[in-house]
């Protein structure tokens, strides 16, 4: 029976000591934690370790439901900016091919070919000088705001 009782005190008293650890600084200013005690000569701290401290980086006191939640809330935000990065590549390429249509439209028109457009009717007509100038005007403007 007395070795049982040893026992327990031993394990006991281990564990209480475990859950310490001390903080000191040495003459030279190197900050040293440990689970002894510093020399006596020099003056240290003992940090409380949490009861139930974790090692898969959830905080102490939190119950699973809890935890469940931040899971989700994290993931959520997660998807969130993946698809916001997703639309924002799509835009970013739709745009830079639209920039280069109408950069390839403007030099057409100002490059003095021949142009057509279709009338009302369906029909094809040919651009006269201020029908071009028109057309350069406006493609110019659509230049502009795609290709910045």
């Amino acid at each position: 029976m007395k070795r049982y009782v040893m026992f327990a005190c031993t394990v006991l008293f281990s564990v209480t000591a475990a859950a310490q650890i001390h903080k000191w600084v040495d003459v030279d200013g190197n900050v040293h934690y440990t689970d002894q005690p510093p020399p006596k000569e020099i003056k240290g701290q003992i940090l409380k370790i949490p009861d139930r401290a974790t090692t898969d980086g959830t905080l102490p006191g939190k119950s699973t439901a809890e935890q469940e939640m931040e899971f989700r809330k994290r993931r959520v935000e997660q998807e969130e900016t993946a698809t916001k990065q997703q639309q924002e590549e799509t835009a970013a390429r739709e745009g830079a091919a639209n920039c280069a249509q109408a950069t390839q439209q403007l030099n057409a028109l100002r490059g003095g070919a021949r142009m057509t457009r279709f009338n009302e009717q369906g029909e094809q007509v040919f651009l006269d000088d201020s029908a071009r100038q028109e057309a350069i005007k406006q493609t110019q403007k659509a230049v502009d705001s795609w290709c910045k």
